[in-house]
């Protein structure tokens, strides 16, 4: 499977279990250590190594972590951490992807994880709660929405992987494909040559073909994802921790009213600061804007945290306006409005500038009501360019470079 992927050029995240029960510690598999540092060379850039929990225990039907003390499930995860750095020491720049086995985990796996300076975290959204292609308070990227190549009855067919994966795709704009090799072994008593199902092997195959040939998708690891999403980010000072006595690219206005602007390191999302607004009556109206250049044609997906104080007479939101290349207003659309107190909330959405577009403002607003509200770990993405509505074709929007 793993020469495929070479041969197809074809990115894939290797999930490996540092003390596999049966086999020990996995610096002691000497041939499989020797074949996927090979591999790592050869690929360069192609894999990645993941960490998939330390044992894969399944404690009292809970997973490795769920409901393990916080403590236990650091010394774990440190332990795991130090195998796969040794086993690929030269070739690994650390290890940047932890996935939970047994698709459960619990809040002290989420704080361990952090804790350990993880950057990514992939598990099956739709068992443990609302996992999505974000980033939490501590920096590390969720991404759930998984599309798993084997059913109840087999590897499920190319129509029914297409349309799972192009679901994800169009809702979040991103997916992780997951298979283990014995997904594609023989039945028992078969008389198979080896252990490999041709028909199930050929039936992946062809999605990958579909998706990445005839749909143009693209394909990546979790790192080179992590990546691109922190560097194509077109917000200038998307987090706030830049600047002197205001944030860098970033400025107040206020309309209606005495609404004031502040730099706050009291509440944030992502990093030390965020940006907040404050009203004093309920006629004021306040907004942080900065300005982004864009592409007419092209969506973007954008997203944004907003933390509330509102006393539920306000709206907080975000707010963009569309401009040409001589500076004259074409339209506007908004994120989100909401209302009423709220911790860290995500606001997201796809933009689709008009066809002229040349500029994009983006206001985080405050309008009406008594409070404060701040915004933070602000980003917008390019996608890929969408379709003429005169083409046959769908519009599809594959997220990643």
């Amino acid at each position: 499977m793993t020469m495929t992927h070479y041969l197809l050029q074809i990115p894939l995240c290797i999930d490996v279990i540092p003390n596999r029960p049966g086999y020990g510690n996995f610096t002691s598999d000497v041939d499989q250590v020797r074949y996927l540092r090979g591999l790592l060379r050869l690929g360069n850039g192609l894999f990645e190594i993941a960490q998939h929990g330390w044992n894969h225990t399944n404690y009292r039907g809970k997973g490795e972590f769920k409901g393990r003390p916080y403590m236990e499930q650091l010394r774990d995860m440190l332990k795991g951490r130090a195998v796969l750095e040794e086993a690929f020491k030269g070739l690994i720049d650390g290890v940047t992807t932890f996935i939970p086995p047994h698709n459960l985990w619990d809040p002290n796996t989420t704080r361990a994880v952090a804790e350990l300076g993880y950057r990514v975290f992939s598990s099956e959204a739709a068992l443990e709660g609302p996992l999505h292609n974000e980033f939490d308070q501590h920096g590390v990227l969720f991404l759930g929405w998984s599309v798993y190549i084997k059913g109840p009855h087999g590897v499920k067919g190319p129509e029914e992987l297409l349309a799972e994966t192009m679901h994800y795709l169009n809702k979040y704009g991103v997916c992780v494909i997951v298979y283990h090799p014995q997904d594609f072994a023989w039945a028992p008593g078969s008389n198979g040559v080896n252990s490999t199902s041709y028909g199930s092997f050929l039936k992946f195959l062809k999605l990958l073909k579909l998706l990445s040939c005839e749909l143009d998708l693209r394909f990546s690891t979790f790192t080179s994802y992590l990546k691109w999403r922190e560097y194509r980010n077109l917000i200038p000072n998307y987090s706030f921790e830049k600047g002197a006595l205001l944030p860098e690219g970033w400025y107040f206005s206020k309309g209606k009213g005495n609404a004031s602007g502040f730099w706050s390191e009291v509440a944030h999302c992502l990093g030390n600061r965020s940006v907040g607004i404050m009203h004093f009556t309920p006629e004021d109206d306040g907004c942080w804007r900065t300005y982004v250049k864009v592409r007419g044609g092209t969506e973007y997906y954008f997203s944004a945290y907003l933390k509330s104080e509102d006393n539920g007479s306000g709206l907080a939101g975000i707010w963009v306006d569309y401009f040409d290349q001589n500076g004259l207003y074409l339209s506007g659309e908004s994120i989100a409005w909401l209302k009423g107190p709220r911790g860290w909330t995500l606001l997201s959405n796809v933009l689709r500038p008009p066809p002229r577009a040349n500029l994009a403002a983006i206001y985080c607003c405050y309008k009406g009501g008594l409070g404060r509200v701040w915004f933070d770990d602000v980003r917008m993405i390019p996608l890929r360019p969408t379709i003429s509505p005169s083409s046959a074709q769908p519009a599809l929007k594959p997220p990643l470079p």
